[in-house]
């Protein structure tokens, strides 16, 4: 299952991000085998409205991109 994110910003500035997941359990799937940079991590940087939780998902989806 693939979710699109779309951001447009005050600036005119757009963004979005493809993220793909598992249809039964919705765990990110990254697409890549290549571990995730240490500063995605959620401890270091979670952002203030995040729902995730780091014992399901130690990095954030965004970031590992």
């Amino acid at each position: 299952m693939q979710i699109t994110y779309r951001f447009d910003f005050d600036d005119g500035k757009k963004e979005s991000f493809a993220m793909d997941f598992d249809a039964e359990t919705m765990a990110y799937r990254s697409g890549t085998d290549a571990p995730p940079p240490e500063w995605a991590r959620l401890e270091s940087n979670k952002c203030r409205n995040c729902p995730l939780k780091e014992a399901d998902s130690p990095y954030c989806p965004v970031a590992t991109q």
